[in-house]
């Protein structure tokens, strides 16, 4: 039990000290996602809103097995496409996983 909480205290200071991103932050991609590009993966569909500049909020903060920060996003406008082409709004937005490298916040924008 004390290594367990020795372990959750590392995992939490990890978290709250030195991510740069919070649960509830404003963040939007760096860039289209690699896994948006590749029609083998689920992503494939999403690739007209997972663009830079469509802006998303944190909702959780967590970590890998090697340590690297990984965030849990929720976009403004996540949308399919209908037969006709036109995109439509959906009805229950997902939460996608992405790395610190792959954000940025709107302070790092403002400036």
């Amino acid at each position: 039990s004390f290594t367990l909480d020795c372990l959750f205290g590392a995992y939490r200071t990890l978290i709250d000290l030195y991510a740069p991103f919070k649960a509830g932050d404003r963040v939007e991609l760096r860039a289209v996602p690699a896994t948006a590009l590749r029609q083998d993966i689920g992503w494939w569909h999403c690739r007209h809103f997972l663009v830079p500049g469509n802006g998303a909020s944190v909702q959780h903060v967590t970590c890998d097995s090697d340590g690297k920060l990984r965030y849990e996003v929720v976009f403004d406008r996540e949308t399919w496409i209908d037969r006709e082409g036109k995109e439509q709004p959906v009805t229950s937005k997902h939460v996608f996983t992405l790395f610190e490298n792959e954000l940025i916040g709107y302070e790092e924008l403002a400036r």
